[in-house]
């Protein structure tokens, strides 16, 4: 973290340097549901596109019964964190 703060005031953002840990809980219906957010809603999708060309919906469907083998057909949960950092600039 010491770091990061370092980075922001070097690049100008004196004031105020404030960090918040945000901590909650993913939850899907399904294994499906979680590996369509994750083959088609991040960057995976263009690494998914870029290596396997054309076979999008084959790995997502890879992906389903890996998650079903892994942790059944019902619903998933899992935790999770971002960090939410605001700075203000100082004129």
């Amino acid at each position: 973290m010491d770091q990061l703060k370092s980075a922001l005031y070097a690049a100008g953002f004196y004031s105020t340097v404030q960090f918040e840990s945000l901590e909650l809980v993913s939850a899907a219906d399904s294994a499906q549901q979680v590996a369509q957010a994750y083959c088609l809603g991040t960057p995976w999708r263009h690494e998914i596109e870029r290596c396997a060309p054309g076979r999008l919906t084959a790995v997502q469907a890879d992906v389903t019964d890996e998650l079903i083998g892994e942790y059944g057909t019902g619903p998933l949960s899992a935790p999770m964190q971002a960090w939410v950092i605001r700075v203000e600039c100082e004129d």
